[in-house]
Protein backbone atom coordinates (compact mmCIF):
# COMPACT_ATOMS: atom_id res chain seq x y z
CA UNK A 1 0.00 0.00 0.00
CA UNK A 2 1.32 3.45 -0.39
CA UNK A 3 1.65 6.05 2.11
CA UNK A 4 -1.10 8.12 1.62
CA UNK A 5 0.54 11.26 3.09
CA UNK A 6 4.05 10.91 1.33
CA UNK A 7 3.44 13.70 -0.88
CA UNK A 8 7.16 13.89 -2.33
CA UNK A 9 10.66 12.57 -1.41
CA UNK A 10 12.19 13.38 1.56
CA UNK A 11 14.88 15.65 1.79
CA UNK A 12 18.15 15.19 3.94
CA UNK A 13 17.82 18.27 6.02
CA UNK A 14 20.56 19.50 8.66
CA UNK A 15 18.53 20.26 11.73
CA UNK A 16 21.18 21.85 12.74
CA UNK A 17 20.17 24.56 10.09
CA UNK A 18 16.87 24.86 10.98
CA UNK A 19 16.70 28.37 11.84
CA UNK A 20 17.94 29.11 8.45
CA UNK A 21 15.23 27.16 6.55
CA UNK A 22 12.37 29.02 4.40
CA UNK A 23 8.73 27.99 4.75
CA UNK A 24 8.63 26.90 1.82
CA UNK A 25 11.89 23.95 1.72
CA UNK A 26 9.42 22.72 4.38
CA UNK A 27 6.29 22.60 2.72
CA UNK A 28 6.70 23.11 -1.23
CA UNK A 29 8.14 19.99 -2.87
CA UNK A 30 11.38 21.21 -3.93
CA UNK A 31 11.74 22.45 -7.11
CA UNK A 32 8.29 22.82 -8.12
CA UNK A 33 6.21 25.52 -8.45
CA UNK A 34 2.56 26.86 -6.59
CA UNK A 35 0.46 29.38 -7.00
CA UNK A 36 -0.94 28.63 -3.77
CA UNK A 37 2.04 28.33 -1.46
CA UNK A 38 3.17 31.88 -3.09
CA UNK A 39 0.07 33.33 -2.56
CA UNK A 40 0.27 32.02 1.63
CA UNK A 41 3.83 32.20 1.75
CA UNK A 42 4.22 35.09 3.98
CA UNK A 43 1.14 34.03 6.42
CA UNK A 44 2.51 30.57 6.40
CA UNK A 45 6.21 31.94 7.31
CA UNK A 46 4.26 34.31 10.52
CA UNK A 47 2.50 31.01 11.58
CA UNK A 48 5.45 28.65 11.28
CA UNK A 49 7.84 31.44 13.23
CA UNK A 50 5.01 31.86 15.72
CA UNK A 51 5.21 28.08 16.66
CA UNK A 52 9.21 28.29 17.57
CA UNK A 53 11.01 25.35 17.85
CA UNK A 54 7.70 22.90 17.34
CA UNK A 55 8.48 23.78 13.54
CA UNK A 56 10.90 21.27 13.42
CA UNK A 57 8.26 18.54 13.82
CA UNK A 58 7.85 19.23 9.67
CA UNK A 59 11.15 17.94 9.04
CA UNK A 60 10.97 14.29 10.26
CA UNK A 61 10.60 11.58 7.88
CA UNK A 62 7.14 10.77 7.01
CA UNK A 63 7.69 7.20 8.13
CA UNK A 64 8.03 8.64 12.42
CA UNK A 65 5.80 10.56 14.99
CA UNK A 66 3.83 12.48 14.44
CA UNK A 67 3.37 11.47 11.24
CA UNK A 68 0.80 8.53 11.18
CA UNK A 69 1.57 4.68 10.64
CA UNK A 70 0.44 3.86 6.84
CA UNK A 71 -2.14 1.40 8.32
CA UNK A 72 -3.45 3.42 11.29
CA UNK A 73 -7.03 2.74 11.37
CA UNK A 74 -8.39 6.95 12.09
CA UNK A 75 -5.94 7.25 9.10
CA UNK A 76 -7.58 4.98 7.06
CA UNK A 77 -11.19 6.20 8.39
CA UNK A 78 -10.76 9.68 7.51
CA UNK A 79 -9.34 8.64 4.32
CA UNK A 80 -12.16 6.24 3.09
CA UNK A 81 -14.62 8.70 4.67
CA UNK A 82 -13.50 11.35 2.39
CA UNK A 83 -13.94 9.31 -0.57
CA UNK A 84 -17.49 8.57 0.39
CA UNK A 85 -18.26 12.87 1.04
CA UNK A 86 -16.25 13.25 -2.46
CA UNK A 87 -19.15 10.65 -4.40
CA UNK A 88 -22.04 12.23 -2.01
CA UNK A 89 -21.25 15.53 -1.69
CA UNK A 90 -18.70 16.80 -4.27
CA UNK A 91 -14.19 17.56 -3.52
CA UNK A 92 -14.66 20.58 -1.59
CA UNK A 93 -16.97 19.71 1.44
CA UNK A 94 -14.73 16.47 1.24
CA UNK A 95 -11.45 18.74 1.93
CA UNK A 96 -12.54 20.11 4.55
CA UNK A 97 -14.14 17.77 5.94
CA UNK A 98 -10.70 15.80 6.21
CA UNK A 99 -8.70 19.33 7.03
CA UNK A 100 -10.90 19.78 9.51
CA UNK A 101 -10.98 15.86 11.47
CA UNK A 102 -7.54 15.45 10.25
CA UNK A 103 -6.45 18.26 12.94
CA UNK A 104 -8.46 17.02 15.47
CA UNK A 105 -7.47 13.64 15.43
CA UNK A 106 -3.56 15.23 15.56
CA UNK A 107 -4.28 16.80 18.23
CA UNK A 108 -6.30 14.28 20.00
CA UNK A 109 -3.43 11.72 19.22
CA UNK A 110 -0.78 14.20 20.63
CA UNK A 111 -2.51 14.69 24.23
CA UNK A 112 -2.90 11.45 24.38
CA UNK A 113 0.58 10.58 23.58
CA UNK A 114 1.74 13.60 26.49
CA UNK A 115 -0.74 12.20 28.71
CA UNK A 116 0.57 9.16 28.80
CA UNK A 117 4.55 10.30 29.34
CA UNK A 118 3.05 11.92 32.24
CA UNK A 119 1.21 9.27 33.91
CA UNK A 120 4.26 6.69 33.52
CA UNK A 121 6.79 9.73 34.17
CA UNK A 122 3.95 10.42 37.15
Amino acid sequence: MDDPHDTHDPQPIDLDEVDDLDIGDVLAALGTESAVFARWSEQLGQYVQGQGSLDALRLRSNTEPPWPDVDNPMLRYLIERTSEIVDRDGIDPAIGWLAAHAWLEATIAERSRLARALVDNG
